[in-house]
């Protein structure tokens, strides 16, 4: 099972330990796991990363591409902000774009979205969808 885990950057902390122990324990069951970073900018890990875990990182920030910021690939997160009124985010629709590509090309065979109280959402949890193409 490929699982993609989504985070800002791996330079220390909590949640960043947290992501690193989960990519390793499933990279350890024979899963095949992505830590995919927002703003690692070749960074070194704080923690180690077993070879079995797949580093990828946007670079942002950055200039969007092409094919990443056009009409049919902002489509589906226009309409996810819009039906969760999250407007707010939509400031933030280039990194998002880059974001979605970037998970997409990871192939994952699920979602898990782990979220924390914040200055944009407010809000905290977790859910889960099945198949990557339900929730981006």
């Amino acid at each position: 099972m490929r699982i993609t885990i989504v985070i800002a950057g791996l330079g220390g902390g909590g949640a960043e330990r947290v992501a690193v122990n989960l990519a390793n324990a499933w990279s350890t069951r024979g899963y095949r796991p992505t830590l995919l970073t927002i703003s690692q900018n070749k960074i070194p890990p704080a923690y180690a990363i077993d070879d079995g875990v797949e580093l990828r990182d946007i670079g942002w920030p950055r200039r969007t591409r092409e094919y990443e910021l056009n009409a049919r690939a902002v489509a589906p997160i226009v309409r996810g902000l819009q039906a969760n009124d999250s407007h707010v985010l939509m400031s933030d629709l280039p990194m998002l774009a880059a974001l979605r590509f970037a998970i997409l090309k990871t192939e994952p065979e699920g979602c898990r979205f782990l979220y924390h109280a914040d200055k944009r959402s407010g809000v905290g949890g977790a859910s889960r969808v099945d198949g990557a193409g339900d929730c981006l």
